[in-house]
């Protein structure tokens, strides 16, 4: 079984599971979160999302809840060692969960290695939120409210827009960052920076702080959701922890939720909770 296929049917077990053990009763609702509630929603495949002149022609799912009225969005990001492998299948079970919640949501693709580096993914999704915002009405979402939520790779990437300046039109209110590399100088050797970045870090250690988005958090951030595995070999706990301690020092309102016993796959695959979670995080700073 593959990796594609072992999170897919590892998450739709747990769902399912899920889904039988709330049967029985009402869902309890945390004092002060959004109440859970369910939505029907339509998917849009493959819409093209970069204009005609960009590098490539890159695609997003579109996941649209049912009605007319304006609704808090959320661009999704995969991971994957920041490759040019289009990775979306990763997120669509969560698509579907954020979709269910009233959402807007769209899962993007990106730019990657071997043939484009840093910062073409952050310039990539920065045209995704461009397009966003001009489709707002279309797609009746709220242009004033939009999260960027990723996982490893991707979790850097909604680091970097949500701490990287920029026009109002690629800036967003919300960011959920799972498993994600934020001070990438704690990459001193490996071969996956060297490709993304073009340098190792004995070779340019500048840009290895340029690229890092805890180079770029300031008071105006928006708030932050963190969620990290305990026994994470791949991305280092280390990096959510200097995070954390940035954005505090920096007064950013921010969570830190530690996925105990958890490696950086099993976080991704048994993510449900600490999905739920951030589900209800953003219900609240997008209210």
């Amino acid at each position: 079984m593959t990796l594609k296929e072992w999170v897919t049917f590892s998450t739709a077990l747990i769902a399912n599971v899920t889904m039988i053990g709330c049967a029985g009763g009402a869902a309890r609702v945390s004092p002060g979160k959004p109440e859970r509630t369910s939505t029907a929603f339509t998917k849009t495949a493959d819409v093209v999302y970069t204009p005609g002149n960009w590098p490539s022609a890159l695609e997003a799912d579109l996941y649209q809840p049912a009605g007319e009225n304006l609704r808090p969005a959320v661009l999704l990001v995969y991971g994957g060692s920041w490759s040019s492998s289009d990775h979306r299948w990763q997120m669509t079970l969560l698509a579907r969960k954020l979709a269910r919640r009233g959402f807007f949501v769209m899962n993007a693709a990106y730019r990657g290695t071997p043939d484009f580096r840093y910062p073409a993914p952050v310039d990539d999704l920065r045209e995704a939120l461009r397009w966003m915002r001009a489709h707002a009405k279309q797609y009746h979402l709220n242009p004033d409210k939009i999260a960027v939520y990723g996982f490893s790779a991707g979790g850097y990437l909604a680091a970097m827009l949500g701490t990287r300046d920029g026009p109002p039109e690629v800036r967003v209110q919300a960011v959920v960052a799972a498993s994600a590399p934020t001070d990438l100088a704690l990459y001193p050797t490996g071969d996956i920076l060297p490709r993304f970045l073009g340098a190792t870090y004995a070779e340019n250690p500048a840009l290895y702080r340029e690229a890092s988005p805890v180079t770029y958090i300031t008071a105006d951030d928006p708030p932050f959701f963190l969620y990290h595995g305990t026994d994470d070999t791949t991305v280092s706990p280390d990096h959510s922890k200097v995070f954390k301690a940035a954005l505090d020092r920096a007064g950013v309102r921010n969570e830190l939720h530690w996925v105990e016993g958890r490696s950086h796959a099993t976080t991704l695959i048994f993510g449900g909770a600490n999905e739920d979670a951030a589900i209800d995080f953003l219900g609240d700073a997008l209210r």
